[in-house]
């Protein structure tokens, strides 16, 4: 009787638009991580092993583990070491933005300074409800101070992941993998932290 070997294969396919485009710019963002990964230890994004010219399908490699979120969860009941797995994540959120390294940039703070004063606006002409408004706008005006103060500052970039929270996360005991990349020339690697202390925080961050 010959032994069988299975093969586990994720195939992605955008349903959402009638282009590829932009499905291709988020695959070409992860096959750039993947490759610069690969000399790391520990860290990955999965291998592009197949892409539709045509349609937006793409195959990729199977990686093993479960989300960081559900790895996190499970230190509340004893299994694993809640540091340990922190220390784990950050870890490897850092060499995925060493190997995307995009050199020394200033930060001009104009598009998300409009951003904030549109949400700001949303939020004074009630169309954005929120329990406690003018907390927010004094949130909007310090964000407003600070970014002029830091208007022009030098600070390394990177090419970020773009979605990066902890179902975006595949850990194993050995490998923490990074999946469904979004972003594909976005270069301010503090947006993907930021992304991860606002998805998890008030679940997994803050329950102490």
């Amino acid at each position: 009787q010959q032994p069988s070997l299975c093969l586990f294969y994720p195939l992605r396919a955008d349903f959402d638009t009638a282009k590829p485009a932009a499905l291709n710019r988020e695959l070409e963002r992860q096959r750039k991580a993947a490759e610069g990964l690969k000399p790391v230890p520990g860290v990955s994004a999965p291998e592009l092993l197949w892409q539709d010219p045509q349609y937006p399908y793409a195959l990729m490699g199977f990686v093993q583990g479960d989300t960081a979120y559900r790895t996190l969860a499970l230190t509340d009941y004893g299994l694993g070491v809640r540091e340990d797995v922190l220390r784990r994540i950050g870890q490897a959120v850092a060499e995925l933005h060493r190997v995307s390294d995009a050199g020394v940039r200033q930060f001009w703070p104009k598009p998300f300074l409009n951003m904030v004063s549109d949400r700001a606006l949303a939020v004074r002409e009630g169309r954005l409800w929120l329990p406690k408004p003018n907390r927010f706008l004094g949130l909007c005006a310090h964000l407003h101070r600070a970014a002029r103060f830091a208007r022009g500052t030098e600070f390394r970039s990177a090419l970020a992941h773009g979605d990066l929270h902890l179902r975006n996360i595949i850990m194993s005991e050995k490998e923490v993998s990074f999946i469904d990349f979004l972003n594909h020339d976005a270069i301010f690697p503090q947006r993907d932290i930021a992304d991860i202390w606002l998805a998890n925080c008030p679940e997994h961050l803050a329950s102490d």
